[in-house]
């Protein structure tokens, strides 16, 4: 069985977020050394989600410099990374009873 091959259009559109995709935001600090799989093992044991369902999950590390999104698309899971060089992250409004994010006034 050959593997098969995606072609540049695929990867192209392959990666796909958009403001119609439901986000939530795993709370405390997680271990930016988790991978994809670790990851789902967060969300199905701490969130209570399956990835499965194509809700985007945010993961950000202690200090607030490394963001971490999973996303369940067609094919397969993405993980996307965005280190800051400089700066932290500044998060809006969190429910802690639903672990959402909430939009700032």
């Amino acid at each position: 069985m050959q593997p098969y091959n995606y072609s540049l259009k695929f990867a192209v559109t392959m990666f796909c977020l958009n403001d119609t995709m439901r986000y939530s935001l795993c709370p405390g600090k997680t271990d930016m050394r988790k991978g994809m799989n670790s990851l789902c093992g967060v969300i199905h044991d701490k969130m209570g989600y399956d990835v499965r369902l194509g809700d985007v999950f945010i993961f950000i590390n202690r200090q607030h410099t490394t963001m971490k999104l999973l996303h369940a698309e067609d094919g397969g899971l993405v993980l996307y990374i965005k280190r800051l060089e400089e700066g932290t992250f500044r998060l809006s409004g969190y429910d802690q009873i639903r672990p959402k994010m909430q939009s700032v006034q």
